[in-house]
């Protein structure tokens, strides 16, 4: 039988720390850690199948002097899936020539480029190490912040990331096939872990 795959450190870590002064207020903090513990929940699901992938929760981006994480790795095989993970008030999100609105009014945290800067970070990283990887295309997956009303964001475009909705995206994902994690790729990722002393 194969062996099962491996989820390393804690989704939404830095969410639950004394010191969330760059949220808006821990209230936000705390609907922010709760949206990494659901998609944190489906990918640890995927990460327990036997040969499954390795799965990072919290993971910092690797830039000397910046901070800034990225909130769930998948290792599958060579292949490296970024994904972070978003809470937002239901609504219809939508881009046009770069600009992001929610509904009528602009909506400026969508355009940001984290998830360029982090698979560029992130793939010289491992290169550097001697683990050169194949960094696929990052996914933001977005959960409603109450279900009183529709979230939609298939004609959202998040720059150099998938945009998918959070159901829709755990049950994409449940039916993907992986593989076990190549360990050079998880041992040079593992020292990147808010959660893990290295």
């Amino acid at each position: 039988m194969r062996p099962r795959g491996e989820v390393i450190g804690s989704a939404g870590f830095g969410l639950k720390q004394d010191d969330v002064s760059w949220a808006a207020n821990q209230e936000v903090a705390s609907i922010g850690a709760r949206g990494e513990e659901a998609t944190a929940k489906i990918l640890n699901q995927i990460a327990s199948r036997p040969g499954g992938p390795t799965v990072l929760h919290d993971v910092a981006i690797p830039i000397p002097g910046f901070t800034a994480n990225i909130d769930h790795i998948i290792v599958s095989g060579r292949k490296v899936i970024i994904i972070d993970t978003k809470v937002w008030r239901p609504a219809f999100y939508w881009t046009l020539f770069g600009k992001t609105r929610r509904g009528m009014e602009r909506f400026a945290p969508a355009e940001k480029k984290t998830m360029a800067m982090a698979a560029d970070h992130i793939g010289s990283y491992l290169a550097k190490k001697g683990t050169p990887a194949r960094i696929l295309l990052p996914q933001v997956w977005v959960w409603p912040s109450s279900q009183r009303s529709k979230m939609s964001v298939w004609a959202m475009q998040i720059p150099h990331a998938k945009t998918i909705n959070g159901q829709v995206a755990s049950a994409r994902a449940l039916k993907s096939k992986y593989q076990t994690a190549d360990p050079s790729i998880v041992v040079a990722l593992v020292p990147l872990v808010a959660s893990i002393d290295a």
